[in-house]
């Protein structure tokens, strides 16, 4: 089981992603240029090249121009009605779309690592991981799921053969 969550892609953004504009929309937006820092509420969607996210609410953290972590928050926590936030981005390797949905989506840009916590699902290819919280490991390719340790609660993995 361990080789075939390993065989997951090397490599999440598409390179050229990181050259192309950031398009923000939103009903709100904070910029403090000071705290390399910025919050976009309400309705938020963004997108860079492949890279798409909507949410409730993001907070994009830069350090020496360069966007070095992104959050992406929904504000509805009831679990049965709750919008999740979303990230989408083509995978160089594959060229696949590689989809991820929960309440809390925290994506380190500069260590290749996305964090899924609340309802956390992601496809890759035709794989897909869910769990209550997920860590993916890009450069590596290694997912590690948790479940929130109630008995009814479990991960779920679905790998399907090549």
């Amino acid at each position: 089981m361990l080789g075939l969550l390993c065989a997951t892609h090397q490599a999440l953004a598409l390179k050229s992603d990181r050259e192309q504009p950031i398009r923000i929309q939103a009903n709100n937006g904070v910029i403090d240029d000071a705290a390399g820092k910025s919050t976009y509420t309400g309705n938020v969607h963004i997108e860079q090249g492949t890279l798409n996210i909507v949410a409730d609410e993001v907070q994009i953290f830069m350090a020496e121009d360069e966007v070095v972590k992104i959050i992406a928050i929904t504000n509805d926590h009831d679990a049965k009605t709750s919008k999740l936030a979303h990230f989408e981005q083509i995978d160089d390797d594959s060229m696949e779309l590689v989809t991820a949905d929960a309440t809390l989506i925290t994506y380190l840009v500069k260590d290749a690592k996305l964090h899924l916590k609340g309802q956390a699902q992601m496809q890759q290819t035709a794989d897909k991981f869910s769990g209550e919280m997920l860590f993916y490991d890009i450069n590596l390719g290694i997912v590690d799921l948790k479940s929130n340790g109630l008995p009814q609660d479990r991960i779920e993995i679905i790998i399907t053969p090549k």
